[in-house]
């Protein structure tokens, strides 16, 4: 069966750059490793047995009657349907067509071949054409050997698993299989980790590809890496969440689920069969955290115990849950990313990549402490909630974007209060319903008295408050001797950083997105450019970010890099970052961090933020830079999170 590819992601060719840096040098395991703890032994498809035993010779005789191998007339789709074809027949009661076909013709991202799943569930469709969630496992196939053809795979494969996971939520993880000459290796690709085994010869020993293929056309479904408690019926899904079922309508947002690596987050609107309207986050968190419906459960409860007529209603400040719960597997196991491998941390033994910089390539010798310490397993959640609400990065009403950070910082005073920090305020979890603002994504909130553990980088790198992005006090005033006049606390996430993540938000609307009929100027778009992406690199440990918001007139010189429309509300935003400067130091003069000071602090940024609600009337955003030399504005919302444990 031969069939062409058609994409139709959201990811552009021009990303596929993005995407080889994002994943860096891919770690190699044992192939014993990944035979073991990857391919479990087919279990619905087939009675056979899993092709461990397979005559060697007859596979080998079969292969060779196909023709010569270095025939260069020959096709590299050809070559890999021989060899399909060989294992076929070497396999004796496999049966290829019947649940997988091979797909052999190249594409748009230069896919060599590929499996797909042929059900219901992933129909090929009638044109002839198959969409990337029909593709149970891409191959990539060079008939010379070398480091070109090597290089040309790993970036393909990449691209690929990337593409796979981006394109379909069913997606758990994927497989794949990169063949130079007879140089194999075999992929597997997770929310937390892409790995590759070690090469081995087909040829001198085929037996590994054989159980690869046998695995592949006889798993079930789970097996191959799709999620069970979603099923597809034409474009639309049906999850189950919490025990219940919701039907999707529309897909809200998937711009996280676009990088392999991480929370890979959805977001769908839709209904649960009792006709109950709900919006549902689908998502990869972290194993270590605690469940956003728990979190959100827990402050609703003490928020009703605070003795206090007058206390803001938490309901206009947060979401309402309808239901959550995590993923679970057809046995009822938790999904998550470590039971994938067996239960396993990788253990790697080299690395693999298309790149021979030293930069990005780590000393092979600790590949497997630096992978080991790199791996977060991530488990399968999902939460839906009553509200359809706009998150920030799409609101272009100036209004009401600052609406919505008045509304958090009312959200982050009700959290003090409680005796809670959020630690990840960003673009992607200030949300705007119903003309004010929500605050969301509560899975890193915890208890301002839990002490800081060395995950304490928590957050977005471009709103994320400059001390917690390097883990010092930045505002304990020193003496006339440039030594410190006292003792300070030790450094702890407090009120304080989440309030500066608000500034961070009110900063990026000005400098990073243009102004609807503003006149042009290449020179102030110049200088407007260049503030921003000094302001908002995308990257830890910015000095030049850090001495915007720390020093006096460091900030206050880019004013005129902004439209004029908007130095009116740049003046507010000096007044913020002045603001929190001096409650920062108020509050590192203190023995303590959750004094009354730090309230009082919070109210004033409320204040701050109602004067800019009123500058901004009728002022309408043009999303991110749309001039010809900068980059796109709007980051990531994904978390970024260094763990040290």
């Amino acid at each position: 069966m031969t069939s062409t590819i058609t994409s139709t992601s959201n990811l552009t060719r021009g990303l596929q750059t993005v995407v080889l840096q994002e994943l860096g040098p891919v770690p190699v395991v044992e192939l014993d490793w990944f035979l073991s703890n990857l391919l479990p032994e087919a279990s619905s498809r087939s009675n056979t047995e899993d092709g461990s035993n397979v005559d060697i010779e007859d596979f080998m005789k079969n292969l060779a009657s196909k023709g010569d191998w270095s025939d260069s007339k020959l096709g590299e789709d050809q070559i890999f349907q021989r060899i399909v074809e060989a294992v076929a027949t070497a396999t004796g009661n496999l049966k290829f067509n019947s649940y997988l076909s091979q797909l052999s013709e190249s594409n748009k991202s230069h896919l060599d071949g590929f499996f797909t799943l042929e059900n219901e569930a992933a129909p090929v469709q009638s044109t002839g054409s198959s969409e990337w969630w029909d593709i149970a496992c891409p191959i990539e196939f060079n008939k010379s050997c070398g480091k070109a053809a090597l290089e040309d795979n790993v970036a393909n494969m990449k691209w690929s698993l990337n593409h796979i996971m981006s394109e379909d939520a069913r997606r758990r993880f994927t497989f794949g299989i990169t063949i130079e000459g007879a140089d194999t290796r075999f992929w597997f690709a997770s929310r937390s980790v892409v790995l590759v085994s070690e090469s081995f010869d087909f040829i001198k020993d085929p037996r590994p590809l054989i159980r690869m293929i046998h695995f592949l056309t006889h798993a079930s479904e789970e097996q191959l890496g799709y999620d069970t408690t979603m099923h597809r019926s034409q474009s639309q899904l049906t999850i189950n969440v919490g025990g219940r079922v919701f039907h999707t309508e529309e897909l809200l947002d998937d711009f996280a689920a676009d990088s392999l690596l991480g929370r890979g987050t959805r977001v769908w609107s839709g209904f649960f069969e009792d006709g109950t309207r709900a919006v549902l986050k689908d998502c990869w968190m972290g194993c270590d955290r605690q469940l956003e419906g728990d979190v959100l459960t827990t402050l609703r409860e003490l928020h009703s115990k605070l003795d206090d007529p007058e206390k803001p209603n938490f309901d206009d400040y947060f979401l309402t849950v309808v239901a959550h719960g995590k993923a679970r597997l057809l046995g009822g196991a938790e999904d998550d990313t470590q039971e994938m491998m067996n239960g396993k941390v990788p253990a790697a033994i080299d690395w693999l990549d298309a790149t021979d910089d030293p930069r990005v390539r780590p000393d092979p010798q600790k590949v497997e402490r630096v992978v080991r310490h790199a791996f977060k397993c991530r488990c399968h959640y999902r939460i839906s909630f009553r509200e359809a609400a706009t998150p920030l990065y799409e609101v272009v009403d100036l209004q009401n974007y600052m609406t919505a950070l008045r509304d958090t910082a009312i959200a982050i005073g009700i959290l003090h209060r409680l005796g809670y920090v959020h630690r990840d305020i960003s673009l992607g979890n200030v949300l705007l319903y119903d003309g004010g603002g929500r605050l969301s994504d509560l899975e890193y909130c915890r208890s301002s008295s839990e002490p800081d553990r060395h995950d304490a980088q928590t957050g977005t790198p471009d709103f994320m408050s400059v001390e917690v992005d390097i883990g010092e006090r930045l505002f304990v005033p020193p003496n006339g001797y440039g030594h410190l006049a006292y003792s300070s606390p030790p450094f702890k996430y407090f009120a304080l950083h989440d309030a500066e993540s608000v500034w961070w938000l009110f900063a990026f609307a000005l400098f990073c997105n243009g102004v609807q009929g503003e006149s042009p100027d290449a020179a102030r778009e110049d200088r407007q450019v260049e503030n921003a992406e000094e302001m908002f690199p995308m990257a830890f440990n910015s000095a030049v970010r850090q001495r915007r918001f720390v020093f006096p007139g460091s900030f206050g010189r880019m004013k005129s890099s902004l439209p004029s429309v908007l130095h009116p509300l740049f003046d507010v935003a000096e007044d913020l970052r002045c603001q929190l400067g001096q409650a920062y130091r108020a509050a590192e003069l203190t023995e303590t961090l959750e004094l009354g000071g730090v309230h009082l602090a919070l109210l004033q940024l409320r204040e701050t933020l109602d004067r800019a609600i009123k500058l901004s009337q009728g002022i309408t955003l043009v999303l991110g830079l749309e001039f010809d030399h900068t980059r796109p504005a709007t980051p990531s919302v994904e978390e970024v999170e260094e763990d040290t444990g």
